[in-house]
This record gives structure tokens, sequence and C-alpha cells, in this order.
């Protein structure tokens, strides 16, 4: 990693790595405030209607602060590592967790403004993991690379296979699990 500015370097990596996970107990809290909530039939963002308060407080709070603090970390990317591995994914990095932010800023109830973000999440994730993926293996960190090119495969086939549920709220938590874990896996890759 970043030999110029390791203290830089091992502070975005902490916010990253808090930022990976930091979504998860808020929105386990918004779904104890809502007990109209099903896996099965409803979105994640349903938690962050405007009419779903409190809940939706602690849903939307924890996607931005999620965003934020893993932003900070793709952005320490951009900034200060020059490697051929990292040059392309960590940009569509920063992309998703911009929109992860706008999902918690603009609510379900607020439609395109909302969308819009979701799917670039959605889409941008699995792309940064694809990404990441290619280059590892032709770079011959093979083991790297193929975990990333399967971590990606099942977030793009959770997405296409068809399920008997009609809400992506599944869907939506394995996606998001997956980006997690491979965030956590990436910065202890670069710890090295």
């Amino acid at each position: 990693m970043s030999r110029e500015y390791p203290h830089f370097y091992r502070v975005t990596s902490l916010l990253g790595l808090i930022g990976a996970v930091a979504a998860y107990p808020l929105v386990i809290l918004a779904v104890i405030q809502s007990p109209w909530f099903d896996l099965f039939s409803n979105a994640l963002s349903d938690l962050g209607r405007y009419s779903n308060y409190p809940g939706n407080v602690y849903f939307n709070a924890g996607l931005i602060l999620s965003g934020l603090l893993t932003s900070v970390f793709a952005i320490s990317l951009i900034v200060s590592v020059k490697s051929i591995s990292l040059e392309t994914w960590k940009y569509t990095l920063l992309i998703a967790t911009v929109s992860l932010i706008a999902i918690g800023l603009f609510p379900e109830d607020l439609g395109a403004l909302h969308l819009v973000p979701s799917v670039t999440f959605f889409a941008s994730l699995p792309l940064t993991i694809l990404i990441y993926g290619t280059i590892n293996l032709y770079s011959g960190r093979k083991a790297v690379g193929v975990e990333a090119l399967i971590l990606s495969s099942a977030c793009i086939g959770v997405w296409t296979a068809d399920w008997s549920w009609s809400g992506v709220a599944i869907q939506e938590l394995i996606t998001s699990i997956i980006g997690s874990y491979w965030i956590v896996k990436v910065i202890a890759s670069l710890s090295h």
C-alpha cells in the first residue's frame, strides 16, 4: 500500500472497514422498528420511506454513514495508490459508495431521485468486484482474482435468478453482504 503516507492509509483503511459494516446494526434497528417489513415482499429501501418513522432515520443514517466512510477509503485509493491493479476499479468503487450515500439521502418516496442511485449502487458494486477480479487474475494473483470473480458472479446471479418471492430485499441484502466481505478482503490484502 502507500509507503508515502502510511498513517493516512491506516486511518482511511480503518474507516473503510467500519464503513463496510456500519449500516448493518442500523438496518437491524430499522427492521425492529418496522413490524410490517417482510424480506420476501419488500425492498430494503422501504425501510427508508418517510412514513416509516423512526425506522427510516436508522435506515437512511446507516446507508449515509456507510457510504461516507467507504467513500473516504475509495478516495484514499485514488489519491495514494499507484498500481495498475487498482487504477480502474477504484473509480467504480467510488461510484458505488457515493450511490449508497444518495440512496440514504433520497428515500424511496422521491421516485427517480432514489431509483437512479439504487440501481447504480447495485450495478456498480458487482462491476467493481468483476473488474478487480479480472485485473488480479491477469496480473498473476489468481486466487484473489478467482475469488473476486466468484463473488461478482454471485451478485449477478442473485439478481438474474427467478425467485418465488416478489420483493428484492433478499437480493439487496446478499449483494450488500458480498460487497462488505469483499471490501474487508481488499483492505486486508492491501495492508500487506
